[in-house]
């Protein structure tokens, strides 16, 4: 009782320090550099950027995988408590393999479970349905990483955005990841097959298989040691490939009607 209540008191001593600041329009590496998150120290830049593509102000559903504090009473939850107070209209959902109700309040709910188990995952979306912001920092292991994305995904709002923290070990055997960036067990290189995706409209139909079921990246970003994405509706705009692709004589005809209709010199380079 007497931790639980020194629990208690942590976090309304967090509560009454983040209501001071709200006062202003502070960066988000402020808010887990208060929260003791190590967010602030690795991750600053990224969640600045989150920051700008996600409305602060507007009633999202978040989801972040690993609360932190290990099997520790009452320990843990630095950067829950941060998203509570960055996204101030927002449910923040918490997802660990302990534990971690006592982080529960009005805005603030935790779900216990492996994030390898799509059933415990299934559990939270059965009762959240879908997420505007999904961060995994879990177990770092490759297929646990593998497994939550490519379950998770599916659940994420148009224009939401996923994040996968600790890369660092897709290049560690040990944590199932693979020193010789293979596609299946080094996240980067998982990644890095989709990045087509961002201008899916401008490819030729001979490449649009080989960045599904991924299609709807609207936006890549590549961290030291994370990943961000964003997602984008279906409903893609594609261009026809007689509008992309212009024989030689086709573009001397272009270069002629520039040239007649504005006084533009264009050198041909071929």
């Amino acid at each position: 009782d007497g931790l639980r209540g020194l629990a208690i008191l942590i976090v309304i001593f967090f509560h009454y320090k983040f209501t001071f600041f709200s006062f202003g329009y502070l960066g988000v590496d402020i808010f887990f550099l208060i929260s003791g998150s190590d967010k602030y120290q690795q991750y600053s830049d990224l969640y600045e950027i989150i920051g700008f593509l996600l409305s602060r102000n507007k009633k999202l559903t978040i989801l972040e995988i690993g609360i932190g504090g290990h099997d520790k009473k009452f320990s843990g939850g630095n950067s829950v408590i941060a998203l509570k107070y960055i996204f101030k209209n927002s449910k923040i959902i918490g997802f660990d393999y302990e534990d971690k109700k006592f982080l529960d309040d009005d805005r603030i709910k935790t779900y216990r479970g492996d994030q390898s188990n799509k059933i415990d995952l299934l559990n939270v979306v059965k009762n959240e349905k879908e997420f505007d912001l999904i961060i995994d920092d879990g177990s770092h292991f490759v297929d646990h990483q593998k497994i939550s994305f490519e379950f998770l995904y599916n659940y994420l709002k148009v224009g939401g955005i996923y994040v996968i923290e600790d890369i660092q070990s897709s290049y560690a055997n040990a944590m199932n990841g693979d020193p010789n960036l293979g596609i299946d067990k080094n996240i980067v290189s998982f990644f890095s097959k989709f990045i087509h995706s961002t201008n899916r409209e401008f490819l030729q139909k001979k490449f649009i298989n080989e960045i599904k079921p991924y299609e709807d990246f609207s936006k890549v970003f590549f961290f030291k040691n994370a990943i961000v994405v964003q997602k984008q509706s279906k409903n893609f705009k594609s261009y026809p490939e007689s509008e992309l692709f212009f024989s030689l004589d086709e573009m001397n005809k272009f270069r002629s009607k520039v040239k007649t209709e504005h006084g533009v010199i264009m050198q041909n380079k071929d």
